[in-house]
């Protein structure tokens, strides 16, 4: 397993494990200033892609597929919760919703395995996790909004539309993406190196504190509830992370984009997601959500999903 020796996934391991052995590392916003680097490295770093690509037939078919699967998938969540749980229609709800959305963290650091491994992937489908927030969001509105019944007290002037569409981590996505299109040569080499340069970097002590994250939201997983939360943390990503390695296929990407797209639509949200459901559900709802997403989907991506995704797409190649 040739990821477990990549540099990310070492320091998120140790984080894990400090937080584990009741050892605290805590700078108080460093997590938010390496979160700025990481968005805005993303976002010029497709601009840029995006700027010297000839076409954009791809882009905007992984684009179309990226907005049906973040849309979609939330249905299917519920669904078999519904099928294979006890879990409450709201509750079933906002966690489906979260495995509509997308990882960041999990797609960057897919995408630095892959570098590594010297496996050529479009930088602009960085374009594509801009856009899989909204999608997720709104289809679990609609599911929240169904559970309530006909005397739900959910209005359009309650649901936070600006959390949907402007959460940071898109707005930051998206004008880096804009920023580079207006940068001059001369603008670029000053830039690029603070930014690219840096990234490995910045993405280890983040994973470092992600590591200690996901530590603390896992000691808080109730043992009779474990079962349930790591069946279908680990489920979940596994089929929809094969759907898409298999869609990204079947419509042109090579080996890399199929990989990186399947990371997509098998990660799960810890960002965009938790932020505008705690406005609606509350953050008892949001808090048992982000169990699965963050304690149990989150490392099994980087530890082992990402290699399968890999696994799946050579041989479907």
């Amino acid at each position: 397993m040739e990821i477990l020796t990549q540099p990310a996934i070492l320091f998120f391991i140790l984080g894990f494990v400090t937080k584990i052995l009741g050892s605290e590392i805590h700078v108080p916003g460093l997590d938010r200033l390496l979160s700025l680097h990481l968005l805005l490295t993303i976002g010029l770093k497709a601009g840029l892609a995006l700027a010297c690509c000839e076409s954009l037939s791809g882009v905007l078919i992984a684009l179309g597929l990226g907005i049906l699967c973040s849309f979609s998938f939330p249905f299917l969540s519920f669904r078999a919760l519904g099928t294979f749980t006890k879990l409450p229609g709201p509750k079933r709800a906002v966690l489906a919703s979260h495995y509509g959305s997308i990882s960041i963290v999990t797609f960057v650091t897919c995408q630095q395995f892959l570098a590594r491994e010297s496996i050529p992937f479009d930088a602009s489908l960085l374009v594509v996790a801009g856009v899989m927030e909204a999608p997720a969001i709104l289809s679990g509105l609609i599911l929240f909004r169904s559970t309530q019944g006909k005397d739900s007290t959910l209005h359009a002037d309650q649901i936070p539309w600006r959390e949907i569409f402007f959460h940071s981590s898109i707005t930051l996505i998206l004008g880096g993406l804009a920023i580079a299109f207006f940068l001059t040569e001369s603008a670029k080499a000053d830039l690029v190196p603070f930014f690219q340069g840096a990234f490995p970097g910045v993405l280890s002590i983040y994973m470092l504190l992600m590591g200690m994250k996901v530590a603390s939201y896992f000691l808080q997983i109730e043992m009779k509830k474990l079962l349930p939360l790591l069946v279908f943390g680990i489920a979940t990503p596994l089929v929809q992370g094969s759907i898409g390695v298999t869609l990204g296929t079947f419509c042109g990407l090579g080996v890399g984009g199929a990989v990186l797209f399947g990371t997509l639509c098998a990660s799960a949200s810890y960002i965009a997601v938790p932020a505008a459901f705690s406005m609606i559900a509350g953050d008892k709802e949001v808090a048992y959500a982000m169990k699965g997403s963050l304690g149990v989907t989150f490392p099994f991506n980087v530890l082992f999903g990402i290699s399968l995704y890999l696994w799946l797409a050579q041989a479907l190649h």
